[in-house]
């Protein structure tokens, strides 16, 4: 039997790996001779992602999609039931929505929040006992700089008054740094590591369906000053996810673009928000998540 026909003894699973930063996610991983299911929303697009990581795969044979919209809380139950038997050994919280309209999930979340938080935070809760059983799992949940700009209000964490696309992102952004470093405090064995990809020219802004005028000339300026490839935007997730974890970065620092305010450059440790590291709002916060999205508490 020849290496490629061989099935990989591990298992990743990869949220947002269609196009952009999780794509060159997945190749990584791929490359690096992991099996790969991509959760997809479009039955296209992700037919199209595992023809482009089998390319470049070790095992071919092991890339699969399987449906998933985290907008769905009845949608991500159902991709975890629908993986693959044995443990997972990477899970890869990569994808995410920014700059909307403000409009609610089919379980009346609004949606930057229910898609970028509390559709991985369920999907977390599903699949956590299979995290569990593999060796040296890692969960790497992809942040943002906008971390720090978050002003999570514990009184309107759906944003219905004085709703704001930015400040909803930020605050997406914040709470799935918040839930991640919870992650590593409950279950140290999970490996869980936060990372951002930095500045990067890739389809996220095709949901800025409500910035302003403004905010689209910046991100336009963004991509052309400095804007990294999808591939090099990859570089702390694939770093998060293959090398030893860093000292610090599974407890609160995290990787992320090391030059231009971390907009660009080669993966490095920087320390995150004070405010993410609270215990106490990562207490709260990961009770509330488990009460919204129904989940039992861990």
């Amino acid at each position: 039997m020849s290496p490629n026909s061989q099935q990989p003894r591990s298992l990743a699973v990869i949220t947002g790996a269609t196009g952009g930063v999780g794509l060159e996610i997945a190749k990584g991983l791929a490359r690096a001779g992991y099996g790969i299911i991509v959760g997809a929303r479009s039955e296209r697009r992700g037919t199209e992602a595992v023809t482009a990581i089998r390319s470049v795969a070790t095992h071919p044979a092991s890339i699969q999609q399987r449906p998933l919209d985290l907008a769905s809380l009845a949608s991500v139950a159902a991709f975890a039931s629908a993986l693959p038997d044995g443990p997972i050994d990477r899970l890869v919280l990569n994808a995410g929505i920014m700059l909307t309209n403000r409009k609610e999930t089919e379980d009346g979340f609004e949606m930057m929040f229910g898609t970028n938080v509390l559709g991985h935070f369920a999907l977390v809760s599903h699949v956590l006992d299979r995290v569990l059983a593999a060796d040296s799992p890692r969960v790497v949940t992809q942040s943002s700089e906008s971390h720090r700009a978050g002003r999570l209000n514990l009184q309107d964490l759906q944003h219905t008054a004085n709703f704001s696309p930015l400040a909803a992102y930020n605050d997406s952004k914040q709470a799935e740094h918040i839930l991640a470093v919870e992650l590593d405090r409950r279950y140290p064995h999970a490996g869980s590591v936060v990372c951002q990809p930095g500045w990067v020219k890739s389809d996220l802004g095709r949901d800025m369906s409500n910035a302003n005028v403004l905010q689209r000339a910046g991100y336009a300026l963004g991509n052309l000053v400095i804007g990294q490839t999808p591939a090099e935007g990859a570089r702390s997730a694939l770093k998060a996810a293959l090398d030893d974890i860093v000292p610090g970065a599974a407890t609160g620092s995290y990787l992320t673009p090391g030059k231009f305010h971390h907009f660009r450059g080669e993966p490095i440790v920087a320390e995150a928000s004070a405010l993410v590291l609270d215990p106490v709002i990562g207490e709260g916060f990961w009770q509330y998540a488990t009460e919204v999205t129904k989940q039992h508490s861990q």
